[in-house]
């Protein structure tokens, strides 16, 4: 990989879905958190509007990091979820 680009991307979009779904595989793997129980498509449904989704996309356009900006109220934001591909952890 040599470039990575950060991209917003609509929670909705696939690639936002499957890096979040990623996510959640990894929590269950390293904690034992029953967090697949989660419908991220369906989570993504709810905040659309409400939540800014940031992908590191690589140069054949797949997520290899990404994070979700959640607004609570106007001007008031908590970050949701940071994942980062466990390949490119340094």
């Amino acid at each position: 990989m040599t470039a990575v680009r950060i991209e917003a991307l609509n929670p909705t979009d696939e690639r936002s879905q499957m890096a979040v779904t990623t996510f959640l595989n990894e929590m269950v793997e390293r904690v034992g958190a029953d967090v697949l129980e989660i419908d991220v498509a369906q989570e993504a449904r709810e905040d659309a509007g409400r939540n800014f989704f940031i992908a590191a996309l690589d140069d054949r356009d797949n997520v290899v990091g990404m994070g979700s900006l959640h607004q609570v109220e106007p001007g008031v934001g908590q970050i949701r979820r940071m994942w980062v591909n466990p390949v490119l952890r340094g």
